[in-house]
């Protein structure tokens, strides 16, 4: 899962459309939080034309098995994530 980073804190994002293309194609699932990587001149289109799934809701992204962020997680983000224990 890919979530939006905070704009005050970060501006970059884990995967370019182009690494969510390599993921995928390795058969993996990516989902995108929409509107993440406009920081970065990135359209919710590219993502999707890459193979990500693109998502509204934040608790689908980082519901996902791996989160990949820049900044540290919030207590909030950490509260979204699933206990794999």
């Amino acid at each position: 899962g890919i979530p939006k980073e905070n704009g005050d804190v970060e501006t970059r994002l884990a995967l370019t459309p182009e690494g969510v293309s390599i993921v995928t194609e390795e058969g993996h699932s990516v989902y995108v939080q929409r509107g993440a990587g406009v920081p970065m001149s990135y359209t919710d289109l590219q993502y999707s034309e890459a193979g990500a799934y693109m998502v509204d809701d934040a608790t689908e992204v980082f519901g996902a098995d791996i989160v990949l962020k820049i900044a540290p997680p919030t207590l909030d983000e950490l509260n979204m994530m699933h206990d794999r224990s």
